[in-house]
Order: structure tokens, then C-alpha cells, then sequence
């Protein structure tokens, strides 16, 4: 009987007003007196629409989840995850091309321009920095709905499915088995009234096909309400397709928080390095007072978030009062720590092997790869390299040696790793 009270009271004010209400509507007002509503995914519409609230409501605390942490063992640090406060306050971004002057928060950016391309260096943060900006959207119950998609996951689908489908799709396998179904029809929903907001990643990683995907996404945009949001990230490197779009270009800053990050970093360090609790406080000081002078000193890559937490990693696992780092050593330092840990896994009996090399050998040829890779990305100067310098990445075994080849046409390859070590650039 109270429900039903409820109701007539709802109505008699509506008709005052002059004005309808949606099942949702009704809905609402049950809640805000405090009864509890039936849910039931195949029984009436009112339940079956409840049931799918509830599903949502779930995915939306999920994605809160996991903007609100980073966990550690992705970059290959055997430590605790981070929690992060605030996900997404902190993430700046300035306007393509222009000075950190005119850097604002990259909430405001997204809203502001409502749909935008997203650049920044390799290690900038950019998936991080996607994860708190849906997280960001999901804590807000009047927000539109956040749905993060990694793009190579959609390659597969082009052309056989519409991008509506296929998203939906994807989105319902990261939830648990029992709400599939009901976020799979809540997102339709959500998607068909246009409230949602759309957080697209890696578009530089579709590689050969990130044309095809552009042209997909533009024809998907302009089937989408204008009012639905859509953040796209990727590297420098997808430059040329991305701007065919026609969207406002931003490119992600790191953080204002990031010194915070550095200093939560170096206290799971110390932690696991079970650094005495008298001297932990000194014994953090000195490392973010150390990574904070050195990375003045890395040009370009050394404003890269993700740098920066090599340089702390470096500093917690090294003497850094008789170490002078130039890069190399500081990507030596903690790659060859990486590679001891998490960062190479495929293993046989606890043993590294890449290829037929196994052994001191295989940690040989990883460290070199990394660091390789490390020194390509630093003389880049955040370009692209011209087509006559670019790098060949594959490598082959001959006669037990870890060979890199050369793009050029010189004809000569790299000396085997071990021996001299030459890259031909």
C-alpha cells in the first residue's frame, strides 16, 4: 500500500506541474521513499528495467575500480598496486604544439570540445590517463555512461558488424557472466538516447589497418548523436590518419600529481626492500630529491610519466650517492631488474628464453632490445624517424647469436650481441 501511496502522490504533483514522468521516473520516486523495488531480468518491464539498473550501476563501480588504482605489475614492478585519489583530476593536457603554459585540466579539455584526439610519447600515460577519465565520467551518476575500448580489439569486426554492436560486445565481456546480458541491452539503450562517452585507446597500435579503423570511427561518429563524447589516444605515429577526422588535437601533459605518484612509489620500495622505519622518511627524501634533479636532464622522453618512474625505480634499487646516471645506465639499471622479475615471462623450468637462446644469453639479448628501443625513442625527439633510418626490429638465430638487422641498404647486419654488439644505424 505504501508504493502505491507513493505513486498517487507522484501523480497528483506531475499533474499539478502539467508534466508526464517515464517508468523511469516512477521508478525513482519508489526509491527516494525507501521501498524496495523487485528486480527481474524476464519478468515485467519494470523489474527487468531494474535489474538492468543494477547491472549498470555495477559496471559503473567497476570502472571507478579501476581508474582509482594502478597496478604496478603491468610496468613489471613486483610491488603493490597504488590507489589513486581523486582519478582524473590531475591529468593535464594542452592543445597540440603549444607551450606547458597553456596546459588545463583534461576533463575540462573533453567537455569543452566534446570529441578530440589524444597524443602523447610512448610512456606518457595515455592508457592510465584514459582509465581515470572514464572512472572520472563514472562517479558522476548524471554523467553520460563511460565506455573505455582498446581499438586493435575492433580490427577483427570491421565491416562485419556495425561499430554500435561490436563495442557493446566488447564492453559486456568485462563484466561479470550474470550481468552480460543486462549491460548488453542497458548499453544498446544507453547508446540509442546517446548518453554515453566514448574513451578509445591504442589507435597508433592497429599498425596496418589504423586507416581502415580511422575510416570506421569517422563514419560511426556521424551516425552518433553530436552531444556523445569521445576522447581517441595514440602516438605521434598515427598522426597522418588521426587528423582526417577533423577533431581538436590535445596532447597529454604528465600529471599534477605525479610527484605524489613518485613518492608512493618509492614507499612500496621501501617496503619491500624493508628499509628501516627510523631512516624510511630520509631514505625516500633523498630519492625524490635525486629523481627529480636528473629528470630535468632527460630531454623530451624525460617529461614522460612513465620515464620518470624508471628514474624512481633506478633510484630505489641503486646507491645513487656514488652513481652519476647518463640514460643508458639508468635504463640498464632497470631493465636488467625487469627482466629478473615480471617484465619477460615466457619461461621453461624457471629459466628466460627468447628464441633459442636461453640463459645468460637471452637476458643478454632482452637487455639490449630494451634498451635499444629505449635509445631509438630518445634521439627521436618525440618524431617520427625518416623512412631511410627506421629501424628493423627482427632479429634472427644463427649459429647461437642474437642478430639485429639494418633497414638500410648498406649491406651490412650487426655483429653478433656479445661480440662488439653493433647496430648498424
Amino acid at each position: 500500500m505504501e508504493a502505491v501511496r507513493c505513486l498517487v502522490e507522484q501523480a497528483r504533483t506531475l499533474a499539478g506541474l502539467r508534466a508526464g514522468a517515464d517508468m523511469r521516473n516512477w521508478r525513482d520516486a519508489l526509491r527516494n521513499r525507501g521501498i524496495p523495488l523487485i528486480t527481474d531480468a524476464v519478468q515485467s518491464a519494470s523489474a527487468a528495467a531494474e535489474a538492468r539498473d543494477g547491472a549498470i550501476q555495477r559496471y559503473r563501480e567497476r570502472m571507478i575500480a579501476t581508474g582509482s588504482t594502478i597496478e604496478l605489475l603491468s610496468f613489471g614492478f613486483d610491488l603493490r598496486v597504488i590507489d589513486v585519489q581523486e582519478p582524473g583530476e590531475h591529468l593535464l593536457a594542452r592543445p597540440l604544439g603549444t607551450v606547458s603554459a597553456h596546459q588545463v585540466r583534461l576533463h575540462w579539455a573533453v567537455r569543452r570540445r566534446g570529441r578530440c584526439l589524444l597524443f602523447g610519447l610512448p610512456g606518457s600515460g595515455k592508457t592510465v590517463g584514459l582509465h581515470q577519465l572514464a572512472s572520472f565520467w563514472a562517479q558522476d551518476p548524471g554523467a553520460p555512461l563511460p565506455v573505455y575500448v582498446f581499438l586493435p580489439s575492433i580490427r577483427p569486426h570491421l565491416g562485419k558488424k556495425h561499430l554500435t554492436e561490436v563495442v557493446t560486445d566488447l564492453t559486456s565481456q568485462m563484466v561479470p557472466a550474470q550481468d552480460r546480458t543486462l549491460v548488453q541491452t542497458a548499453l544498446l539503450n544507453h547508446f540509442f538516447r546517446g548518453e554515453v562517452a566514448l574513451f578509445l585507446d591504442g589507435l597508433d597500435e592497429c599498425r596496418a589497418d589504423t586507416g581502415a579503423v580511422v575510416a570506421a570511427l569517422g563514419e560511426w561518429f556521424r551516425e552518433l548523436p553530436d552531444h556523445v563524447e569521445a576522447v581517441i589516444a595514440t602516438r605521434g605515429s598515427s598522426y597522418g590518419a588521426a587528423v582526417t577526422l577533423g577533431l581538436p588535437e590535445l596532447e597529454l601533459s604528465p600529471p599534477s600529481d605525479l610527484d605524489t605518484f613518485l613518492h608512493q612509489l618509492l614507499e612500496r620500495y621501501a617496503e619491500a626492500l624493508r628499509v628501516a622505519r627510523d631512516r624510511r622518511d630520509q631514505w625516500i627524501d633523498t630519492r625524490k630529491r635525486w629523481v627529480i634533479e636528473h629528470r630535468a636532464s632527460q630531454a623530451t622522453i624525460g617529461d614522460t610519466a612513465f620515464h620518470q618512474v624508471l628514474l624512481a625505480a633506478f633510484a630505489a634499487t641503486n646507491d645513487i650517492e656514488t652513481i652519476k646516471p647518463n640514460r643508458a645506465r639508468v635504463f640498464q639499471g632497470v631493465m636488467e631488474g625487469l627482466l629478473d622479475r615480471l617484465e619477460i615471462r615466457h619461461r621453461r623450468r624457471g629459466e628466460l628464453i627468447i628464441g633459442g637462446l636461453t640463459g645468460s644469453e637471452a637476458r643478454h639479448a632482452a637487455w639490449e632490445a630494451f634498451t635499444f628501443i629505449g635509445r631509438t625513442l630518445e634521439n627521436a625527439d618525440g618524431r617520427r624517424y625518416p623512412e631511410s633510418l627506421r629501424i628493423s626490429p627482427s632479429a634472427w638465430y644463427r649459429g647461437g647469436a642474437f642478430r639485429l638487422g639494418c633497414a638500410r641498404r648498406c649491406g651490412r647486419r650487426g655483429s653478433p650481441l656479445g661480440r662488439g654488439r653493433r647496430v648498424c644505424l
